[in-house]
């Protein structure tokens, strides 16, 4: 759960349930909140997109939609492009997860998508292992160093 604001206790409902909020919404809001869809998940999808957006660039996030030609759906992504140093192919497909969380479960909102994105984590995953010695500076070394140095300002 990301915000504790609209916590809903699923154990609660039905598998299937799901939600219309009808309450003030701004950029804050997943797509479907602000566009009065229903929800389950989208908006604890969305704050972790909101979360990894904010590690990645500094600054909170903002999408941007497209009409997808195939299907005649919108998808969202983000709007600050991804720097060539950012491995695009995984974080634009973690993006995608996240931001078009339906358009991979049949238009089904009330299905989870965990599986796909424990398979997005261990894409990540398996990049940093094959590439966190490089030029022979490891991962390790320089968070050790990283740590060592943010120690040293208190």
């Amino acid at each position: 759960m990301i915000d504790f604001g609209r916590t809903v206790d699923l154990d609660n409902f039905e598998a299937a349930q799901t939600f219309i909020t009808d309450v003030k919404t701004d950029k804050h809001d997943c797509a479907e909140v602000r566009e009065g869809r229903p929800w389950v998940y989208q908006p604890d999808y969305f704050g972790l997109a909101c979360i990894a957006h904010v590690l990645l660039f500094g600054k909170y996030l903002e999408t941007q939609s497209s009409k997808d030609s195939q299907t005649g759906q919108f998808r969202y992504s983000i709007k600050e492009p991804l720097k060539r140093y950012h491995q695009a192919n995984l974080w634009n497909r973690f993006f995608d997860l996240l931001l078009n969380p339906t358009s991979f479960t049949n238009s089904d909102p009330a299905k989870p998508i965990t599986h796909l994105l424990k398979e997005s984590r261990h894409d990540m995953e398996r990049w940093l292992e094959s590439n966190s010695d490089k030029n022979g500076k490891s991962l390790k070394g320089l968070l050790k160093k990283l740590e060592i140095w943010a120690l040293s300002r208190h």
